[in-house]
């Protein structure tokens, strides 16, 4: 309960002394969407999933102040209820470490969506564990149309829901995306893949941090967020082979390892790589490995893992420090930026090199 209570702590200073810079982006942009007239995607560019889209416009239509009010009550139960979920599926140690591995993203996730889609991913595994496969392949589906990246944990939901709830899963996502083209044009899923048509690297993705610290690019505004360089699609093609390989590794060294609980670290190490590896890496994209991190955690001590998850979320928090503009500046973001990217890379390579646990 001290963990919850330090989550507690976090959220009422978070709502007492925010800069007015941690509603100039997330919430603002939330409330832009929800406002826009027209229909998205074919009359207005929009850079979320359909899901999500349809909460911003039904939920946020507000002012600033109350849309940041209505999406820090949306974080604030998610964030229970995920620590609820990672404590019945893998025990109070995983629930604990749950609340300390996410416990400085507080700083920033208030304001944010994100910890909706892993409430839905967790819920769905949730289920399948207890045999309501259908349901689960349900939920997953409406995790995938609420964010892209549950897509890296579909060999989880095979391996816990089996085929009906992979097959129920694939079915309705496959659906929600074809309607998602019907009503919001054929340019509809490009605007999500291209972030509404931006041309650079995202600084805090590992691509635009190592240009931007070895190749010492200048940085600029674009679309939102800080940007470097210039992404070509060669390049784009080249990390989303990348990417899927990486996948494709991580999952088959789970299956040489039945010593391994998948949802600990081969599905922590299955985000992280999706993360490290996209153009666009925002600091709330780390609370997407938090609940599986934690399962890894409390399986078996994981210290490289699980270090680097915590220096890279206090690192995020710190970024923020900059973004308000209470210390530092573009160079330092810059160097955080790029170990933090190291840190998400670690974890996957640490799941690779592990040794199997000793038989007792």
């Amino acid at each position: 309960m001290l963990l919850l209570g330090a989550h507690v702590l976090v959220w009422l200073a978070v709502l007492a002394f925010h800069p007015s810079d941690a509603l100039s982006d997330d919430v603002a942009r939330f409330v832009q969407v929800a406002g826009a007239p027209g229909m998205p995607y074919r009359d207005v560019p929009v850079e979320y999933m359909p899901l999500e889209t349809g909460v911003i416009r039904l939920v946020l239509d507000a002012s600033v102040n109350d849309a940041a009010v209505r999406v820090a009550i949306i974080s604030v139960v998610c964030d229970v209820v995920a620590f609820l979920l990672v404590r019945s599926i893998a025990g109070e140690v995983a629930g604990r470490w749950y609340l300390a591995l996410a416990l400085p993203l507080q700083v920033f996730m208030l304001f944010r969506l994100d910890m909706v889609a892993v409430v839905l991913v967790l819920t769905s595994i949730w289920l399948a564990r207890s045999e309501r496969r259908t349901a689960a392949g349900a939920l997953f589906a409406a995790a995938l149309l609420f964010k892209v990246w549950p897509i890296v944990l579909l060999p989880l939901l095979w391996r816990r829901a089996g085929r009906r709830g992979t097959v129920v899963a694939g079915t309705l996502a496959a659906a929600g995306v074809l309607l998602w083209i019907l009503v919001g044009g054929v340019d509809a899923p490009g605007q999500v893949a291209g972030f509404r048509g931006a041309t650079g690297w995202h600084l805090e993705s590992t691509v635009g941090a190592l240009i931007s610290v070895i190749g010492d690019t200048p940085v600029r505004f674009e679309l939102g967020t800080l940007r470097v360089g210039t992404m070509t699609d060669a390049a784009l093609w080249g990390l989303r082979i990348a990417t899927v390989i990486a996948v494709v590794v991580v999952w088959w060294r789970s299956t040489r390892r039945p010593d391994a609980v998948p949802e600990g670290l081969p599905s922590a190490s299955a985000v992280a790589v999706l993360i490290a590896f996209a153009p666009v890496a925002s600091a709330q994209y780390l609370a997407w490995i938090v609940p599986w991190s934690a399962v890894a955690a409390a399986e078996r001590p994981r210290r490289v893992a699980t270090g680097a998850l915590l220096l890279a979320g206090v690192l995020a928090a710190s970024s923020f420090l900059i973004y308000w503009e209470i210390a530092g500046g573009i160079r330092e973001l810059e160097v955080i930026s790029l170990v933090r990217a190291l840190c998400v890379l670690a974890i996957p390579v640490a799941w690779l090199l592990e040794r199997p646990a000793a038989v007792r």
